[in-house]
């Protein structure tokens, strides 16, 4: 009898040991997948911050490139603006004077 219960402590034995490395193994597994989630969420958090900051760059040259070409429209609206202003009154008085030298 003594055989038999040594024997069934030493298979009771086996089976947790068995139980307690496939519980480490899984446990080891879970340690790996739980990093390998982590570092895949640090490189898309580091992606998209780089995104952000890439997107940002970009808006803010285009921002800047649209201001400039407003401010040089506005420029060359006043530009003509003041050379209307002072050529204008000019041609009046040539085609003024031409209308009178050809009704003379």
């Amino acid at each position: 009898m003594n055989v038999i219960q040594e024997f069934i402590d030493e298979d009771r034995e086996f089976r947790e040991q068995l139980r307690r490395i496939r519980k480490d193994e899984i446990k080891q597994l879970e340690d790996v997948v739980t990093i390998r989630f982590e570092k895949e969420a640090q490189m898309r958090r580091e992606t998209e911050r780089a995104m952000v900051n890439l997107i940002e760059e970009r808006f803010s040259l285009l921002q800047n490139d649209i201001i400039r070409q407003q401010k040089d429209r506005t420029e060359a609206v006043t530009q003509l603006e003041c050379e209307l202003e002072t050529d204008f009154p000019k041609l009046q008085d040539c085609n003024q004077s031409e209308s009178h030298e050809r009704q003379e």
